[in-house]
Formats: structure tokens, sequence, C-alpha cells
């Protein structure tokens, strides 16, 4: 299946989820991927974040035992959206600009998302995750960029040190990723975050953000712990692997 992504700054956008293959098939309700969030109604994201950004630079998060993906992936558990689920690799690759491999090397204040032009206090939080890339499956490295990438997630209400903290810096990651082509139509300050000529990616599905826990591997967006590594998710898979034993998300 195709993974939706709807930009639509005055209405109310939205990501549709249906599972196929059972005899019934049923909506799921999953959690948003923050980084698709450039894809919701400016009023959800203005109601479920509240607060406008705080000031701050980059922050390299110092490892520590309480810094894992279910701890990072716990941070963004309050808010939810439709989408659409990829059955297998091979459908979420469709619509995707770059596949990485890497590994979680910080997180950074990230640029405002305007909610009304006119009043800077209702801006949204977002922020910005370095990655330094292992290996491209998908696509090819900006010019410039050294291995290193930068995906913002707008919806980041929370203070900066509650990700810092939780980030687990130096864990291995997929994800699959569409660039950022406008900034400059929903960021106050599109330069934030990043070094001034990098672009900055968005996550192509809520499923497209995977980091490795152990002998299991978390979608962060969706707080599912799998069994398996990360390679499992990349799009030379046959499919995704199992979830581990009550992990298993169904909204």
């Amino acid at each position: 299946m195709k993974s939706q992504r709807v930009h639509n700054a005055e209405g109310l956008n939205e990501m549709k989820s249906q599972r196929s293959g059972d005899a019934m098939r049923r909506q799921r309700t999953k959690r948003a991927a923050a980084g698709v969030a450039i894809a919701l109604s400016t009023v959800a994201l203005s109601a479920a974040c509240g607060n406008s950004p705080s000031a701050g630079g980059v922050v390299s998060s110092a490892a520590n035992e309480n810094a894992t993906a279910s701890a990072f992936a716990s941070k963004f558990q309050s808010f939810f959206i439709d989408y659409e689920l990829s059955e297998t690799p091979a459908d979420l690759l469709a619509g995707t600009d770059l596949v990485v491999r890497g590994q979680l090397a910080s997180v950074s204040q990230g640029p405002a998302v305007v909610f009304t032009e006119k009043d800077p206090n209702a801006d949204v939080n977002s922020i910005v995750l370095s990655v330094q890339v292992s290996d491209v499956a998908r696509g090819a490295l900006p010019e410039g960029s050294n291995g290193t990438i930068y995906v913002v997630i707008p919806m980041a209400s929370l203070p900066l040190n509650e990700y810092e903290s939780a980030l687990p810096v130096g864990e291995d990651t997929v994800l699959y990723l569409n660039e950022d082509r406008s900034p400059d139509s929903y960021y106050r300050d599109p330069s934030v975050g990043r070094p001034g000529k990098q672009p900055l990616w968005v996550l192509a599905s809520p499923q497209g953000f995977v980091v490795e826990q152990g002998d299991t591997s978390v979608q962060i967006f969706d707080t599912q712990k799998f069994s398996g590594t990360v390679d499992e998710f990349l799009p030379t898979s046959d499919s995704f692997p199992e979830p581990s034993k009550g992990t298993e998300q169904t909204g």
C-alpha cells in the first residue's frame, strides 16, 4: 500500500489507513509520525502542542542507560492520526526519496512551525535529529552532507532536554524519508537546526522510523516492538519482522 502525504495549510489534513489481508477489513488508528506532521492540520497541531518554541542550539545526547528506543518513542505518544499501513518494505518504499541505515547522533531545537503568521506565540515546537548515515538503500545524500542528514520532527511539544535524555545515541536506525522541499512556507525560521545549505528531511510514513534496541527494533511513532534488527526493515527484505509478543498495537 502506498503511504499518503497531504499538504493543505488551510484545511484539516488526514492520512487514512486501511489494512487489507484480513477477512474483515478494519481501520486501524495509529500514532502519527511527527515527521509527517507537516501533512496535518495546523489546527490539530496547535491543539496538541499548545506551547511556543524555546531557544536552543544543537545538543549532543550523552549516552545513558535510560536512553533507549522505547524511551524515545514514549515522548511521542500523545498524538494520534489515521494513516495508510504498508504491508511490506517494498510498499513503504513507494513514493520515498531517501532510505538510509545509520546511527542516531544528536537532537537540536528545530524551526518553529507557523500556526498563525501574525502570532508567534501560537507557533509549534519542532526538533531536528541528526543521523550519521552508514548505508543508503535508496536515493543519494545531498552534496556537502559529510554523511549526516537532518530529520525534522514538527510535533515536539516537550522541552528539548526530554528528547535529549531519551535519545539512544549511537543506536542503529532505518529511516524512509522525503525531502522537505518548501520549508519557507510553514517554518518561521527554516534554517534552525542544521547547517545552512543542508536540506531538512521528513518521514515518508509513521512506519518509516525504526531504531534498534537489543535484539529487537522499535517503530518510534507506532511504539511497536519487533523481533530482529533494523536491517529487516530495509527495502531488500521481503516482509517486516514479526512483532514481539504482547507489543502489537491495534488502536
